[in-house]
């Protein structure tokens, strides 16, 4: 294992009785944090996210937003990694993505029982932005993303282009220092210029070619 290798040449803060030790007690123990990266929508727009959390927080995991809660992108990690070992903690939080994934899909059958018209309306404005903006920010393109992506899993939208990586891969490519990097060729070093927004927005219309919603 990485960790005890690493251990053979750099002495660590340790003690018998707290573990490994950090500048923050919370992290003190194994010193190991376990994130998974959930997709949360549904539970986002009907305000159930909260209780979520709060729920969470009683076992010890934190429920976070990551860029901000745009397209309900949340993060769940362990808060403390003291008393128990690293495996049981990854189980753990394994367990809880599961059970808060099958809540999430739950409550997207229920807002589609519930105004289906609704639902195909976002996702078809969605796909009709996605297709023809000009400019765009990240959250922007983060929302509009999760919405199709809630469409597919749904069964009510098809973007092959979206699909040829997970959409979250995409969603991280366009993030203003990737695009910066990998598609400006350091024409501008502002991650907040206009030229960030309208190749964000052409990846997006090139992602979406062919996207549409199913009958």
């Amino acid at each position: 294992r990485l960790d005890d290798r690493l251990e053979m040449v750099f002495t660590y803060a340790f003690d018998p009785r707290f573990g490994y030790l950090t500048a923050r007690p919370l992290r003190s123990g194994t010193g190991m944090r376990a994130y998974l990266t959930l997709h949360l929508p549904a539970l986002l727009l009907t305000g159930r996210l909260p209780q979520v959390a709060l729920e969470l927080a009683g076992k010890g995991i934190s429920l976070t937003p990551l860029w901000a809660g745009a397209g309900g992108i949340m993060q769940v990690f362990n808060s403390s990694s003291q008393g128990r070992p690293e495996e049981e903690m990854i189980q753990q939080i394994q367990h809880i993505a599961e059970n808060v994934t099958e809540t999430e899909r739950s409550v997207r059958k229920m807002l589609l029982r519930e105004d289906p018209v609704q639902i195909r309306d976002q996702i078809g404005r969605a796909i009709g932005i996605a297709q023809h903006a000009r400019s765009m920010s990240f959250a922007e393109a983060v929302n509009l993303i999760s919405a199709v992506q809630v469409g597919i899993e749904l069964g009510l939208a098809e973007a092959p282009g979206l699909m040829v990586e997970s959409p979250f891969a995409f969603m991280t490519r366009l993030q203003s220092a990737h695009i910066v990097m990998e598609h400006l060729e350091g024409k501008t070093g502002c991650l907040e210029s206009p030229e960030v927004d309208e190749c964000r927005a052409r990846l997006m219309r090139e992602a979406f070619a062919g996207a549409r919603v199913l009958d």
